[in-house]
């Protein structure tokens, strides 16, 4: 997270521990799930999903 920065930041985003729960609420989701949560095609989801997760900037 700190790769680009010499130092940590000042202070902590506003929403980080709600962004958090989000997060791992979504990684225990299979993609059918996701899917229906996100109001999407499972179809689409996976291939976005999948070009995401194999880009460079991709943070989990």
């Amino acid at each position: 997270m700190f790769d680009k920065a010499d130092r940590k930041p000042i202070s902590v985003p506003l929403f980080q521990s709600v962004a958090n729960v989000l997060a791992e609420e979504m990684a225990r989701m299979n993609v059918e799930e996701l899917a229906r949560q996100l109001d999407c095609s499972s179809k689409i989801f996976f291939i976005l999903f999948r070009e995401l997760a194999f880009t460079p900037t991709f943070i989990i």
